[in-house]
């Protein structure tokens, strides 16, 4: 009997060994996927993690993050991440929530990497977390992320898609740097400032959409984007940086809102497809170099400008117009070197000073206007300038030879020099024709006395046989004393030739039609 019952506890003993033996493998291959490697990965001190945030990477390549607040910051501390030796075999990781940072440089290097999820409890992504994860396709940060620390995503090769929530102020520096692939980017709402470098070589980056409320973009932000096609910078960028958009050879169109204040060195330098930009009248400085080797074919600089830094505009060899503003008290070296196209030229009256150079190799240039304010001209400011025909001089010829020209400047005194006829009260007026569509005419008129001359302005057309064409008022104006700009606009007649008419103004008292200055022929451009 006692045999028996022990043989009974035996058999039952061996069944459920038997049963567990069954089911050994399957548990085992559950406990490898899911243990493959573990442990602690949370803020911790010293050398110890903490035990707040946990990790484990199953055979799958899964890293998975849990826990709750924030995980070891691994960067900072020169700490060895806990999943340093098994870096080659992640190929996704799932951070879980209640974990609220991304530990910097938790993932640097992690060349395997293809995806990663990051839930709303998330607040800050710190510094190098993604850098080189070469496989890395599409990130999406959501809305609770509200600082991401520099270089963050650096060298990510294969990342095409960033999903940004509105949630961040700043887009840190060098946060995008070196990402090939990616191809558009909106900025959120409430990003405030796009810092250095954030955008640096994003060679397949085609559009950015910047939002009103950004306040900065900094130097290099931008720059070498080379497929970037077109940029509207909203007014409440004060300052665009230093060579934010330099190398940026795909752009075409770039639009600058009212409000912003300056434009800074290098900006859009070495943009040579960028044709076409507006420049707003809040604007006061572009920097040296600002737009050197565009494709700028006009530029109408607003006047609010007072600085226009050395070399702003050269080598644009496809400028043929160029519209200076009268705030502008000097052009300095290099401003227009090399701008072969441009043809004309008119010097503002507020500029004193021409600079090394200012002018150097516009070879194509044939007319420039002064007035005499200009003081000084700079060494080789017209230098080669070999198509140089005639130099409009807004004053008297003894003004001209008190101006201080520097050497390698002989083109100047190889044009034609026109000045103003002067009246026998002493009053004068000469000006000059652009025969365009419409046609318009600039008119100087100096005044030497002490009181306001009011008169009208008359333009006249007479055919070389002495037939009288055409004769327009142009308008009424005070004169003050010194010398007044007359500008307008008039029409020329059907198949006008410049060859067979002469284009005459004069000025009339507003009373009796008596003359007040005497006729004088203007010249035609």
């Amino acid at each position: 009997m006692k045999y028996a019952k022990n043989c009974g506890i035996l058999c039952i003993a061996l069944f459920f060994s038997a049963l567990l033996f069954t089911l050994t493998p399957q548990a085992k291959a559950e406990e490898a996927e899911l243990l493959a490697a573990s442990g602690y990965c949370g803020a911790g001190s010293g050398n110890r993690w903490g035990t707040n945030v946990q990790w484990a990477l199953s055979y799958g390549g899964a890293l998975t993050i849990s826990g709750t607040g924030e995980m070891e910051d691994f960067s900072n501390n020169n700490i060895k991440r806990p999943w340093e030796d098994n870096l080659s075999d992640i190929i996704s990781v799932y951070i879980e929530s209640g974990v609220t940072n991304i530990g910097s440089g938790a993932f640097f290097n992690c060349q395997n990497l293809t995806y990663a999820t990051i839930p709303n409890t998330v607040t800050a992504i710190g510094h190098d977390a993604f850098m080189d994860c070469v496989n890395l396709k599409m990130l999406n940060i959501p809305g609770s992320v509200t600082s991401i620390g520099q270089f963050a995503c650096v060298g990510c090769e294969n990342l095409e898609v960033v999903d940004f929530g509105y949630g961040m102020s700043v887009i840190g520096d060098g946060m995008f740097q070196g990402c090939p692939s990616l191809r558009s980017v909106s900025i959120p709402a409430t990003v405030r400032r796009i810092e250095p470098y954030a955008f640096l070589e994003c060679s397949s980056l085609t559009r950015v959409t910047l939002q009103p409320g950004l306040t900065a973009i900094d130097e290099f932000a931008f720059c070498g984007c080379s497929s970037l096609r077109s940029i509207n910078i909203p007014g409440s960028v004060a300052n665009v940086g230093s060579w934010a958009f330099l190398r940026c050879a795909s752009l075409t169109t770039a639009i600058l809102s009212k409000g912003i204040v300056s434009i800074g060195d290098g900006a859009f330098c070495d943009c040579p497809s960028l044709t076409s930009v507006s420049l707003p009248e809040t604007l006061q400085e572009i920097g040296r170099v600002a737009f050197s080797c565009t494709g700028l074919t006009s530029v109408v600089i607003p006047d609010n400008v007072t600085r226009i830094g050395d070399s702003a505009f050269s080598e644009c060899m496809a400028l043929k117009s160029v519209t200076l503003p009268e705030n502008l008290t000097a052009i300095e070296d290099g401003t227009f070197w090399k701008c072969s196209a441009l043809r004309y030229v008119s010097i503002p009256n507020s500029v004193t000073l021409l600079g090394y150079g200012a002018f150097w190799e516009c070879s194509r240039l044939e007319t420039v206007v002064f007035t005499s304010n200009v003081i000084s001209i700079g060494e080789m400011a017209f230098a080669d300038c070999t198509a140089l025909n005639d130099v409009y001089f807004i004053g008297y010829l003894r003004q001209w030879n008190a101006i201080s020209v520097g050497a390698y400047n002989g083109t100047l005194y190889n044009a034609r020099l026109h000045a103003m006829d002067i009246s026998k009260n002493g009053r004068s007026i000469w000006g000059y024709v652009f025969p365009s569509e419409p046609s318009s005419v600039s008119i100087y008129i100096s005044n030497p006395d002490d009181e306001a001359l009011q008169g009208q302005c008359w333009i006249g057309i007479y055919h070389k046989s002495g037939k009288m064409c055409d004769l327009t008022m142009l308008g009424t104006q005070s004169f003050t004393t010194g010398t007044t700009r007359f500008l307008a606009a008039f029409p020329l007649p059907e198949n006008y030739n410049q060859n067979d008419y002469i284009i005459k103004t004069f000025v009339l008292s507003p009373e009796n039609q008596a003359p007040l200055i005497a006729p004088s022929i203007l010249e035609v451009t």
